[in-house]
């Protein structure tokens, strides 16, 4: 973590759903984050080759890959990091 904040990466081609992201994880109590968001899988994995994140939160439908194919990609350059599938997270609320 760096200075007190997790570092979330967002990687999701939907604009509007990444920013309703960006606003709830910004109102929790407690927890300080700090977000960036990209709409392609080749910057998204250019910042996690770059830089230090925590988390990644993770569109497996991205118009430059798609499926289990992705989750691979990002999965073989942070093999420690915790990968959530937004796909996971939309069906569960």
């Amino acid at each position: 973590m760096n200075n007190n904040k997790t570092r979330v990466i967002i990687i999701e081609d939907n604009i509007e759903y990444s920013s309703m992201l960006k606003t709830v994880l910004s109102k929790s109590e407690g927890l300080k984050y700090e977000l960036i968001s990209f709409t392609n899988l080749e910057n998204g994995l250019a910042e996690l080759k770059n830089n230090d994140v925590d988390v990644v939160l993770l569109d497996l439908d991205l118009q430059d890959s798609s499926g289990l194919d992705t989750f691979n990609k990002v999965s073989s350059s942070t093999s420690s990091l915790p990968l959530l599938s937004l796909q996971e997270m939309m069906m569960s609320n």
